[in-house]
């Protein structure tokens, strides 16, 4: 549920981005689960995911994810 009193952000937009056809079969079947999530969405909770790690556990996910 949208917090209605949170304060709101700055938007900045990110023009381009490029997925493999691996990070594309995730992200689709991840938007499949839940028609209300957006691609959009799914970017941010990603970046809040990555956010809320041990530095070390984010450093080897975005290891992993450069090297596919």
């Amino acid at each position: 549920m949208k917090n209605t009193t949170a304060k709101k952000g700055k938007r900045t937009t990110i023009r381009s981005s490029r997925f493999d056809d691996n990070a594309v079969a995730r992200m689709e079947e991840m938007l499949q689960e839940n028609p209300l999530v957006k691609p959009s969405i799914l970017i941010r909770a990603g970046i809040l995911a990555l956010y809320r790690m041990e530095k070390s556990d984010r450093y080897q996910v975005i290891l992993d994810a450069a090297a596919h």
